[in-house]
Protein backbone atom coordinates (compact mmCIF):
# COMPACT_ATOMS: atom_id res chain seq x y z
CA UNK A 1 0.00 0.00 0.00
CA UNK A 2 1.03 3.62 -0.54
CA UNK A 3 -0.21 7.02 0.59
CA UNK A 4 -1.13 9.86 -1.74
CA UNK A 5 -1.51 13.51 -0.74
CA UNK A 6 -1.06 17.00 -2.15
CA UNK A 7 2.03 19.15 -1.46
CA UNK A 8 1.04 22.14 0.66
CA UNK A 9 3.64 24.30 -1.08
CA UNK A 10 3.20 23.67 -4.81
CA UNK A 11 -0.07 21.70 -4.95
CA UNK A 12 1.44 18.72 -6.80
CA UNK A 13 0.56 15.14 -5.89
CA UNK A 14 3.01 13.12 -3.80
CA UNK A 15 2.99 9.34 -3.46
CA UNK A 16 4.96 7.66 -0.67
CA UNK A 17 5.41 3.95 -0.04
CA UNK A 18 7.47 3.68 3.14
CA UNK A 19 6.30 6.68 5.14
CA UNK A 20 3.53 6.87 7.73
CA UNK A 21 1.25 9.74 8.71
CA UNK A 22 3.25 12.43 10.48
CA UNK A 23 6.58 11.45 8.94
CA UNK A 24 8.39 13.71 6.50
CA UNK A 25 8.51 13.48 2.69
CA UNK A 26 10.35 15.65 0.20
CA UNK A 27 8.40 16.98 -2.77
CA UNK A 28 10.37 16.36 -5.96
CA UNK A 29 8.62 19.23 -7.71
CA UNK A 30 9.39 22.14 -5.36
CA UNK A 31 11.97 20.52 -3.05
CA UNK A 32 10.15 21.43 0.16
CA UNK A 33 9.66 19.03 3.07
CA UNK A 34 6.09 18.08 3.92
CA UNK A 35 4.69 16.04 6.80
CA UNK A 36 2.39 13.28 5.57
CA UNK A 37 -1.09 14.57 6.55
CA UNK A 38 -3.86 12.56 8.21
CA UNK A 39 -6.12 13.10 5.21
CA UNK A 40 -3.76 11.11 2.98
CA UNK A 41 -5.47 8.61 0.68
CA UNK A 42 -4.44 4.96 0.68
CA UNK A 43 -3.82 3.60 -2.80
CA UNK A 44 -2.73 0.29 -4.19
CA UNK A 45 0.97 -0.49 -4.52
CA UNK A 46 2.81 1.90 -6.78
CA UNK A 47 2.91 0.55 -10.35
CA UNK A 48 6.08 -1.16 -11.48
CA UNK A 49 7.02 1.67 -13.83
CA UNK A 50 7.14 4.04 -10.85
CA UNK A 51 9.70 1.83 -9.08
CA UNK A 52 12.49 3.03 -11.31
CA UNK A 53 15.60 4.93 -10.37
CA UNK A 54 13.75 8.20 -10.85
CA UNK A 55 10.60 7.01 -9.11
CA UNK A 56 8.35 9.47 -10.94
CA UNK A 57 5.41 9.45 -13.33
CA UNK A 58 3.78 12.47 -14.98
CA UNK A 59 2.07 14.66 -12.37
CA UNK A 60 3.18 12.53 -9.40
CA UNK A 61 6.16 12.91 -7.11
CA UNK A 62 7.10 9.60 -5.49
CA UNK A 63 9.32 9.10 -2.43
CA UNK A 64 10.79 5.63 -2.99
CA UNK A 65 13.22 5.36 -0.11
CA UNK A 66 14.08 2.90 2.63
CA UNK A 67 12.13 3.07 5.91
CA UNK A 68 13.02 6.48 7.43
CA UNK A 69 14.16 7.42 10.90
CA UNK A 70 11.64 9.00 13.27
CA UNK A 71 13.93 10.50 15.94
CA UNK A 72 16.53 13.13 14.90
CA UNK A 73 18.28 12.87 18.28
CA UNK A 74 19.59 9.41 17.44
CA UNK A 75 19.37 9.66 13.66
CA UNK A 76 21.83 12.57 13.43
CA UNK A 77 24.68 10.20 14.34
CA UNK A 78 24.29 7.77 11.44
CA UNK A 79 21.61 9.26 9.16
CA UNK A 80 22.28 13.02 9.25
CA UNK A 81 20.32 13.85 6.09
CA UNK A 82 17.14 12.19 7.33
CA UNK A 83 17.58 13.76 10.78
CA UNK A 84 18.00 17.23 9.27
CA UNK A 85 14.82 16.68 7.22
CA UNK A 86 12.89 15.97 10.41
CA UNK A 87 14.40 18.97 12.18
CA UNK A 88 13.62 21.26 9.23
CA UNK A 89 10.08 19.98 8.86
CA UNK A 90 9.44 20.58 12.56
CA UNK A 91 11.23 23.98 12.56
CA UNK A 92 13.22 22.78 15.59
CA UNK A 93 15.26 25.90 16.28
CA UNK A 94 15.15 25.66 20.08
CA UNK A 95 17.23 22.47 20.12
CA UNK A 96 19.57 23.96 17.50
CA UNK A 97 20.36 26.91 19.78
CA UNK A 98 20.79 24.58 22.77
CA UNK A 99 23.23 22.30 20.92
CA UNK A 100 25.23 25.30 19.71
CA UNK A 101 25.42 26.64 23.27
CA UNK A 102 26.64 23.30 24.61
CA UNK A 103 29.13 23.14 21.72
CA UNK A 104 30.54 26.48 22.89
CA UNK A 105 30.80 25.24 26.49
CA UNK A 106 32.68 22.09 25.41
CA UNK A 107 34.95 24.23 23.23
CA UNK A 108 35.77 26.50 26.19
CA UNK A 109 36.49 23.54 28.45
CA UNK A 110 38.82 22.18 25.80
CA UNK A 111 40.73 25.48 25.71
CA UNK A 112 40.71 25.61 29.50
CA UNK A 113 42.18 22.11 29.68
CA UNK A 114 44.70 22.75 26.91
CA UNK A 115 46.15 26.02 28.19
CA UNK A 116 45.38 25.68 31.88
CA UNK A 117 44.51 28.25 34.53
CA UNK A 118 47.37 30.15 36.11
CA UNK A 119 47.34 29.98 39.95
CA UNK A 120 48.69 33.55 39.96
CA UNK A 121 45.25 34.84 38.95
CA UNK A 122 43.94 34.19 42.44
CA UNK A 123 40.70 32.76 41.02
CA UNK A 124 39.45 29.33 42.04
CA UNK A 125 38.91 26.53 39.55
CA UNK A 126 35.15 26.60 40.16
CA UNK A 127 34.93 30.33 39.46
CA UNK A 128 36.81 29.83 36.21
CA UNK A 129 34.50 26.92 35.39
CA UNK A 130 31.35 29.02 35.93
CA UNK A 131 32.77 31.82 33.77
CA UNK A 132 33.64 29.35 31.01
CA UNK A 133 30.14 27.86 31.03
CA UNK A 134 28.55 31.29 30.64
CA UNK A 135 31.04 32.52 28.04
CA UNK A 136 30.84 29.24 26.14
CA UNK A 137 27.05 29.37 25.89
CA UNK A 138 27.18 32.96 24.61
CA UNK A 139 29.93 32.05 22.14
CA UNK A 140 27.95 29.07 20.83
CA UNK A 141 24.82 31.17 20.35
CA UNK A 142 26.66 33.95 18.51
CA UNK A 143 28.58 31.41 16.43
CA UNK A 144 25.34 29.81 15.28
CA UNK A 145 23.71 33.15 14.38
CA UNK A 146 26.69 34.52 12.46
CA UNK A 147 27.78 31.26 10.85
CA UNK A 148 24.28 30.42 9.63
CA UNK A 149 23.97 33.86 8.05
CA UNK A 150 27.30 33.51 6.22
CA UNK A 151 26.66 29.93 5.06
CA UNK A 152 23.17 30.81 3.83
CA UNK A 153 24.50 33.80 1.88
CA UNK A 154 27.38 31.84 0.33
CA UNK A 155 25.06 28.90 -0.32
CA UNK A 156 22.73 31.06 -2.35
CA UNK A 157 25.70 32.33 -4.38
CA UNK A 158 26.54 28.70 -5.18
CA UNK A 159 23.00 27.87 -6.26
CA UNK A 160 21.36 26.96 -2.95
CA UNK A 161 17.73 27.83 -2.35
CA UNK A 162 17.50 27.71 1.43
CA UNK A 163 16.94 30.36 4.11
CA UNK A 164 18.97 31.51 7.10
CA UNK A 165 16.53 29.66 9.37
CA UNK A 166 17.11 26.35 7.59
CA UNK A 167 20.87 26.84 7.71
CA UNK A 168 20.65 27.67 11.43
CA UNK A 169 18.64 24.53 12.21
CA UNK A 170 20.97 22.31 10.19
CA UNK A 171 24.18 23.70 11.72
CA UNK A 172 22.75 23.63 15.25
CA UNK A 173 21.63 20.01 14.98
CA UNK A 174 24.97 19.05 13.44
CA UNK A 175 26.60 20.26 16.70
CA UNK A 176 24.84 17.52 18.69
CA UNK A 177 27.62 14.87 18.42
CA UNK A 178 30.29 17.36 19.53
CA UNK A 179 28.02 18.68 22.28
CA UNK A 180 27.74 15.10 23.56
CA UNK A 181 31.34 15.45 24.81
CA UNK A 182 29.87 17.46 27.69
CA UNK A 183 28.97 14.10 29.23
CA UNK A 184 32.66 13.17 29.69
CA UNK A 185 33.91 16.65 30.68
CA UNK A 186 33.16 16.06 34.42
CA UNK A 187 35.62 13.15 34.35
CA UNK A 188 38.40 15.66 33.78
CA UNK A 189 37.73 17.13 37.25
CA UNK A 190 38.87 13.89 38.87
CA UNK A 191 42.36 15.30 38.59
CA UNK A 192 42.18 19.08 39.29
CA UNK A 193 45.74 19.47 37.97
CA UNK A 194 44.28 18.86 34.52
CA UNK A 195 43.17 22.50 34.41
CA UNK A 196 46.23 24.08 36.06
CA UNK A 197 48.70 25.89 33.83
CA UNK A 198 52.05 24.13 33.44
CA UNK A 199 55.06 25.06 31.31
CA UNK A 200 55.15 23.06 28.11
CA UNK A 201 58.37 21.37 29.14
CA UNK A 202 56.80 20.03 32.34
CA UNK A 203 53.47 18.76 31.05
CA UNK A 204 52.73 15.15 32.00
CA UNK A 205 49.93 13.58 30.00
CA UNK A 206 47.69 11.39 32.16
CA UNK A 207 45.91 8.30 30.86
CA UNK A 208 42.57 10.04 31.44
CA UNK A 209 43.57 12.94 29.22
CA UNK A 210 44.86 10.50 26.60
CA UNK A 211 41.49 8.76 26.41
CA UNK A 212 39.69 12.12 26.23
CA UNK A 213 41.99 13.31 23.43
CA UNK A 214 41.31 10.19 21.33
CA UNK A 215 37.55 10.43 21.93
CA UNK A 216 37.50 14.14 21.07
CA UNK A 217 39.47 13.53 17.87
CA UNK A 218 37.02 10.86 16.72
CA UNK A 219 33.98 12.99 17.56
CA UNK A 220 35.51 16.03 15.79
CA UNK A 221 35.96 14.07 12.56
CA UNK A 222 32.43 12.70 12.91
CA UNK A 223 31.11 16.22 13.53
CA UNK A 224 32.77 17.56 10.37
CA UNK A 225 31.28 14.79 8.24
CA UNK A 226 27.82 15.38 9.72
CA UNK A 227 27.90 19.15 9.29
CA UNK A 228 28.83 18.79 5.60
CA UNK A 229 25.85 16.48 5.08
CA UNK A 230 23.61 18.82 7.08
CA UNK A 231 24.59 21.87 5.02
CA UNK A 232 24.15 19.87 1.81
CA UNK A 233 20.63 18.87 2.84
CA UNK A 234 19.54 22.26 4.17
CA UNK A 235 20.97 24.34 1.32
CA UNK A 236 20.30 21.68 -1.36
CA UNK A 237 23.87 21.67 -2.60
CA UNK A 238 26.35 19.00 -3.65
CA UNK A 239 28.90 17.72 -1.14
CA UNK A 240 31.68 19.62 -2.92
CA UNK A 241 29.83 22.94 -2.75
CA UNK A 242 28.82 22.25 0.84
CA UNK A 243 32.50 21.91 1.76
CA UNK A 244 33.13 25.31 0.14
CA UNK A 245 30.25 26.75 2.17
CA UNK A 246 31.71 25.21 5.34
CA UNK A 247 35.09 26.83 4.63
CA UNK A 248 33.61 30.15 3.50
CA UNK A 249 33.91 31.94 6.89
CA UNK A 250 37.62 31.12 6.96
CA UNK A 251 38.05 32.21 3.34
CA UNK A 252 36.19 35.47 4.01
CA UNK A 253 38.11 36.07 7.24
CA UNK A 254 41.46 36.48 5.42
CA UNK A 255 40.54 39.55 3.28
CA UNK A 256 38.47 40.96 6.15
CA UNK A 257 41.49 40.77 8.48
CA UNK A 258 43.69 42.34 5.81
CA UNK A 259 41.26 45.26 5.44
CA UNK A 260 41.15 45.77 9.20
CA UNK A 261 44.94 45.87 9.34
CA UNK A 262 45.01 48.47 6.56
CA UNK A 263 42.36 50.52 8.35
CA UNK A 264 44.27 50.33 11.61
CA UNK A 265 47.47 51.42 9.83
CA UNK A 266 45.69 54.41 8.28
CA UNK A 267 44.25 55.55 11.61
CA UNK A 268 47.44 55.24 13.65
CA UNK A 269 50.10 56.05 11.03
Amino acid sequence: MALSFRCEHCGKDIVVRYLKIGEVAKCRHCGNYVAVPEESIEIESVPEQVRSTTGTVPGISSETQSPPITNPWTGIWFHPREAIRLALAGNRQTEAYAFAGIYGIVHNFHLMQRYGVSPELGISLWEITAANIFAGAVFGYLMLVLYSWVTSWVGRLLGGTSSVTNARIAIGWACLPYAALLIVIPLMFIDPQTFVYQPRTQISVSALYGYYFVLRSIITIWFLLIIVSAISEALRLSIGRSILVLLSPIILLVPASFLLILLYAQIYR
